[in-house]
């Protein structure tokens, strides 16, 4: 059975204000595909399908356009759960749908599901958290966990007791595994040992929540995982398939989904396939306005942070012209002053003007236009 394993979609996300939602269009249907050049018998999402509990409906149309597109109109099975940052509810709003279309999404509530019974996919048995089909002939289970908070698993003083929780949520689905099928866990949570990088938020200091990759079961071939953005390998089983997007400069720019190919008696490859659609976040050091203009000009289309170093601030009309870039997501200016520290010190003794003038260049690497000191001066001033 060839397996598809994708997560962290993150749709509707936006970088400094700048939609990337076209970025993320070309990405899906890139997935879509890999999944028919490599005749994927199973697709899976794995979580943070939207950035937010409240997404945009332009992000709703586009999952909506995704798996319809993955399921090959019913001829693939597609299973979406999830992750930290969904709403399980608006998630499986159109769930009654999708099923229609051989695609299960779950939201981690006591659900039932039906799918139309072809020559291709075939319901056989479903429990808690796990559903048990047959695909081309061959079985799989497939046991999903939808974002483990606190609210669902009750609150936990230890990492022991998280992992526990987490073993008796799956422990059902555990028990359906057998030797005649493909076993399959798909979660989304923070799995001890995983690498976080960028922006995984609800990923608790010091590794509390870490989840122990000992609640998966010794039968279960494969343990598909979302939440962190960086593909990573945690056992022989066991992987993250990392963002379908860089989405912070933090994060490495290479992205890919992951293929599985299993059998009953065990998981034998994983390739990994790049991703090659969607611009990267890099950071550019400039010594100077110009060196910084040129850079931009030279035809860069990945986001820039930019990094300036001169011993004079940026004036206005500099600030402006670099931000007139679309690709430019903010300027960052370091002078000999702030390089040594001495800024403190020389803030002593300015008027409130230059004050607020020194904060604006420090925080947007320019000058205030008048209008905006005169506001503040004003405001101020009528609270003294």
């Amino acid at each position: 059975m060839r397996i598809l394993h994708t997560s962290d979609l993150h749709l509707g996300k936006r970088i400094e204000g700048k939609d990337r939602l076209g970025e993320q269009r070309k990405v899906l249907e890139e997935i879509c595909g890999i999944a028919e050049e490599k005749s994927a018998d199973l697709a899976l999402i794995c979580g943070d399908v939207y950035d937010s509990y409240i997404p945009p409906a332009e992000a709703e149309d586009l999952f909506y356009e995704f798996v319809e597109a993955l399921s090959c109109c019913g001829k693939r099975l597609v299973v979406a759960i999830a992750g930290n940052h969904d709403d399980p509810v608006r998630l499986c709003a159109a769930s009654c749908l999708a099923q229609k279309q051989a695609i299960i999404i779950s939201g981690g509530g006591d659900e039932r599901f039906k799918i139309p019974q072809s020559p291709d996919i075939r319901l056989l048995e479903q429990g808690k958290n796990y559903i048990k089909v047959e695909i081309g002939g061959e079985r799989a289970t497939i046991a999903f966990l939808s974002y483990p908070s606190d609210a669902r698993l009750g609150e936990v003083a230890d990492e022991r007791g998280y992992s526990e929780k987490i073993s008796g949520y799956l422990g059902e689905a555990s028990a359906s595994f057998s030797p005649d099928s493909v076993n399959v866990v798909m979660a989304h949570l923070f799995a001890a040992g995983a690498a976080p990088i960028g922006e995984e938020r609800e990923i608790e200091a010091g590794g509390l929540k870490a989840c122990s990759l000992n609640v998966f079961s010794d039968k279960c071939h494969y343990v598909a995982l979302g939440h962190i953005h960086r593909c990573q390998r945690l056992k022989d089983n066991a992987f993250y398939s990392g963002s379908i997007l860089q989405y912070s400069a933090g994060e490495e720019s290479s992205k890919c989904v992951l293929l599985a190919e299993a059998y009953s008696d065990g998981l034998k490859k994983v390739e990994k396939i790049p991703l090659l659609s969607g611009k990267k976040i890099i950071t550019y050091a400039a010594e100077g306005v110009m060196p910084a203009l040129n850079f931009l000009k030279s035809g860069v289309e990945d986001y820039v942070y930019l990094k300036i170093r001169q011993d004079r601030p940026l004036l206005y009309d500099e600030s402006r012209l670099l931000r007139s870039f679309d690709n430019v997501l903010g300027i960052e200016l370091e002078t000999e002053l702030s390089q040594c520290g001495q800024e403190r010190a020389s803030r002593k003794g300015l008027s409130r003007r230059e004050l607020f003038c020194e904060f604006y260049r420090h925080r947007y690497g320019g000058e205030p236009e008048p209008e905006l000191v005169n506001l503040f001066l004003e405001i101020t001033e009528s609270e003294t």
